[in-house]
């Protein structure tokens, strides 16, 4: 009798680890999704501070005889800033392609669980013409959305995660219950 009961016991607690295991790599895999949403909106959103900075620091230059050295460090700093800003697009669309076809989503997950559609590249890529970031205006800088969810599911769990933008202008995480 007592060797029933404990190949019984022994048989929740593996099942019990079993759920857990799979509900960690839910929640590892959606983290992560989110964590590289808010890092590449972050890291574009910096990219187009310092394109902003860059102009107003050659504006006041043109006129003068450094005008032409400050007109081509623009011209250089905004293909970098252009390279940059594509290098983050590309990641994206990698990191979307990677979630819409690896079955386990590269998490340690054996099944396809559903899952919720990865959030569009929606972010405006600067203009490579240095003429438009020299007229008076300011720069017309990409505004993204204000939130970006990402989920996975099964029959019996499920794991959902947001990055939305705070009130004092930077993107925070967090888990949606």
């Amino acid at each position: 009798m007592a060797l029933s009961g404990g190949v019984g016991l022994w048989i929740s607690a593996r099942h019990l680890r079993a759920i857990t295991e799979r509900q960690v790599n839910f929640d590892r895999c959606t983290g992560i999704a989110v964590l590289r949403i808010r890092a590449w909106i972050t890291a574009h959103e910096r990219s187009w501070k310092r394109l902003e900075a860059a102009r107003r620091v050659t504006l006041p230059l043109l006129p003068t005889p450094a005008g032409p050295a400050a007109l081509e460090a623009l011209r250089l700093l905004l293909l970098a800033e252009r390279g940059n800003q594509e290098r983050i697009r590309t990641e994206w669309i990698r990191e979307t392609l990677r979630w819409n076809l690896l079955t386990g989503l590269g998490c340690r997950l054996r099944r396809r669980p559903d899952r919720s559609a990865f959030p569009e590249h929606d972010l405006k890529l600067v203009d490579p013409d240095v003429a438009g970031l020299l007229s008076g205006h300011p720069l017309d800088a990409p505004v993204p959305q204000n939130e970006y969810r990402v989920g996975i599911a099964s029959r019996n769990q499920r794991s959902s995660a947001l990055t939305r933008r705070a009130p004092d202008e930077t993107w925070k995480v967090r888990w949606i219950p």
